[in-house]
């Protein structure tokens, strides 16, 4: 009988206590602020438990791709004149000292030659436009972009003695009106003793005129070049051959009455040198010069390597005589010019290769330059848009760079695969040859939309180091050009748009963090809100500190409230003696200013999450047990503790059965109190620098701002959201203690 009337009593007691928290619940729901707390909380509660969803990366220790996070600086940008020609105007630049470029080349529709100033001379300042040579070619005939060369003065080598070569650059250009064609050629030179000094002029202009249409610009026998010269570069005289040096010479390839003509012309003469008809079928590729740099004596073995169909061939540089002809298992790829290492330009070696990509197989192949022997490299598997290489000073070059649509493949030898890069189909087609950056063994490569990207040549998910996405009105872009830049000393970038705007950056990389919220980065990676100066997604960081704010929050409040009733507790059922001692204890450490104290306790004690916890848990029990001592007093004073005294139920009975069922509101009240102050105390602590950045937290988020300011306004997307987040989370537990005031308290009570 006895459990049976227990059973019932405690039922009675569930159903009293749940009819008066559903009477209390009514009171608070009532109150605005606490209507304000309650559904606040609610959205920390659920954001806390979809925390692990929506947290995309590690919060910590996530860094952002160097792709995403740095970017090349633009130099300069600018709207080119219109009589520029935009549609079949290209840049064009070489370095004939170590100083690097001064000007960059372009030409006009009727052939005019100007020079873009870069700044590193008051004459050449920069974005200057500067007139060098009026060529006047007819309008009926269709102008190709200029090029320029570095060439070596021969007349100036003989004068020292053959002791000392002076560099110049030379032009040159070609017209077609269909049936004939004209090249011209010009040096490029200063009003000064030096390159670069005074002011830069054209002389020396030569026209020639040959049968036939030009298929592509005319060439010379050297090599556009970014960094300073070699020692031997071809030479200005047709007389250098005679003394076993390179002689300069042009070439081009022509096409005439259905057949496709091969010849060369000396340089700063009309003299023709030789002549071809190409065997075999197909539109043949753009002739690349072999051996260009190579030492006196050794010039003989310069060859021309020229595909057409499924042949490639090669061509004595000097006499036009064919040295091997290699059948092709395929027809040659035009889309990707058959590449030549700079290196293998020096001097001939048995491993030098021209490297060429073939149609159908989709394969590179490797053709030995000194007899033809064709070589399988590779199969990438898609159809080949460009290949370039590394310097390949002693053998295969480190990095053969090979891009498909959207693909790029580092070969690193004979069925050697390094590594891949995947350029993510919103940034459209790999369209531009990759532009090889010898000191930093990284490549340059651009998009039809825009992104160019700087790349470790060894290639891998996170090999880019830098990206730039260009806006709209800067495309379509032409192929760039990497050259020194002789006002910074450094590697370039320029290109021109088909609008007319030309853009030039600087090779290396600017870190762009923060970086503002975006769902469209170069790594494919989305960042709500952007990054932070580290590169870490600060989505992820808000979004991983909610349950770890509210971790801190309940730890310290049940502290606080622990040690608060126990003191309580104390005070109210012990003598004289040991009430006025906690009393006092409560009372000095709640008169302390809190944030003295705060940081003082965090200095001793040091910067560590457990200490964090110690120090806001002492710095919290005070004025709450002063409080609960006025509490426990009142209740004690009350009729049915007196009653229970007599009827003779111990302290403890008293304490579980009396008292804490009477401060469990004000507890509540309390609790909520404790655990929006822990959540700002521990944001003041990490926002000075007291507390360690280990885990996520709002505050954690804002310390950066402590010692510079400027973040505020440079990232607001960085400061604002933990800042109203933070706000939010304390204001929610400040809105519910109010509610709860309500209820405990009728004589605030809305009527």
């Amino acid at each position: 009988m006895v459990k049976v009337e227990s059973k019932g009593y405690r039922k009675k007691r569930i159903l009293f206590f749940l009819k008066r928290l559903k009477i209390n619940w009514k009171i608070y729901y009532k109150s605005g602020y606490g209507k304000a707390g309650f559904y606040l909380v609610l959205f920390f509660v659920i954001m806390t438990a979809l925390s692990p969803v929506l947290t995309f990366h590690d919060p910590m220790n996530f860094i952002a791709p160097l792709e995403d996070t740095y970017t090349a600086q633009q130099e300069l940008n600018m709207l080119l004149p219109s009589y520029l020609n935009y549609n079949s105007t290209q840049l064009s630049t070489t370095s004939v000292n170590s100083e690097g470029s001064y000007l960059l080349f372009t030409n006009s529709a009727n052939g005019t030659i100007y020079g873009i100033g870069l700044g590193a001379t008051s004459e050449t300042p920069k974005g200057k436009i500067i007139n060098l040579a009026y060529l006047n070619i007819p309008s009926s005939y269709n102008v190709f972009p200029v090029s320029v060369y570095p060439i070596s003065k021969y007349l100036s080598f003989i004068s020292s003695g053959y002791s000392t070569i002076t560099y110049t650059t030379y032009f040159v250009i070609g017209a077609t009106n269909g049936a004939n064609s004209l090249i011209y050629t010009g040096e490029v030179w200063w009003t000064g003793a030096t390159w670069g000094s005074g002011n830069p002029y054209v002389k020396h202009i030569i026209k020639i005129e040959i049968p036939g249409k030009l298929i592509y610009s005319p060439e010379l026998n050297s090599i556009q070049l970014s960094e300073s010269p070699p020692a031997w570069i071809p030479f200005d005289n047709m007389s250098a051959s005679s003394m076993g040096f390179m002689p300069g010479m042009i070439i081009a390839l022509t096409e005439e009455n259905g057949e496709y003509n091969l010849s060369s012309y000396y340089l700063n003469s009309n003299t023709l040198a030789w002549y071809n008809i190409l065997p075999n079928n197909g539109i043949p590729t753009t002739p690349v010069p072999y051996g260009v740099f190579f030492s006196p004596g050794k010039v003989y073995g310069s060859e021309i390597i020229i595909g057409r169909g499924t042949h490639i061939m090669a061509y004595s540089l000097l006499s036009g005589k064919l040295r091997w002809n290699t059948n092709l298992p395929y027809p040659i790829n035009l889309k990707a010019t058959p590449t030549i290492p700079l290196d293998y330009q020096l001097s001939p070696n048995s491993y030098n290769m021209v490297f060429i990509a073939l149609n159908n197989i989709y394969g590179v192949y490797g053709v030995y330059l000194s007899n033809g022997t064709l070589v399988d490299i590779y199969n990438v598997g898609a159809p080949i848009t460009s290949m370039t290489s590394s310097l390949g000073s002693s053998g295969f070059p480190s990095y053969l760079l090979v891009t498909t649509n959207n693909e790029i493949f580092s070969i690193g030898g004979i069925g050697k695969l390094k590594g891949t890069f995947t350029i993510a189909s919103s940034d459209g087609l790999l369209t531009y040859t990759p532009l090889y950056i010898a000191d930093k063994t990284a490549a340059i490569f651009n998009t039809n939309l825009g992104l160019m990207l700087e790349i470790q040549a060894q290639l891998g998910k996170d090999s880019a180091e830098w990206s730039v996405h260009f806006n709209s009105n800067y495309l379509p872009i032409k192929q760039p050009i990497l050259f020194r830049n002789a006002e910074t000393g450094r590697s370039s970038i320029a290109f021109i748009t088909n609008n007319g705007y030309f853009n030039m950056y600087a090779s290396s990389g600017v870190d762009k963090n923060p970086i503002p919220p975006t769902l469209n980065s170069p790594s494919g990676n989305i960042y709500l809100l952007g990054t932070n100066s580290d590169g870490n997604d600060l989505w992820s960081q808000l979004i991983a500190s909610f349950p770890t704010d509210w971790l801190f929050g309940i730890t310290v409040a049940i502290g606080v409230m622990v040690i608060a009733v126990l003191a309580a507790m104390l005070v109210g059922y012990s003598g004289p003696i040991v009430s006025s001692v906690v009393e006092t204890v409560s009372l000095v450490v709640y008169l302390i200013p809190g944030l003295a104290l705060l940081i003082a306790l965090a200095s001793v004690l040091g910067a560590s999450m457990l200490n964090i916890v110690i120090i806001l848990t002492i710095i919290g029990w005070p004025f709450t047990t002063l409080t609960l001592i006025g509490v426990v007093r009142q209740i004690k004073a009350r009729t049915f503790v007196e009653a229970a005294k007599v009827s003779g139920s111990s302290t403890w009975q008293i304490l579980y059965k009396h008292m804490m069922p009477n401060m469990t509101p004000l507890l509540v009240y309390f609790l909520a109190l404790a655990i929006g102050g822990a959540v700002a105390g521990v944001a003041t602590l990490q926002f000075l620098g007291l507390a360690p950045l280990t885990i996520p937290t709002w505050g954690g988020m804002l310390q950066p701002i402590f010692n510079n300011f400027f973040l505020a306004a440079q990232a607001p997307w960085w400061v604002l959201p933990p800042s109203i987040i933070l706000t939010a989370f304390i204001m929610a537990f400040i809105f519910i203690s109010r509610g709860l005031d309500e209820v405990v308290n009728p004589r605030i009570r809305r009527q």
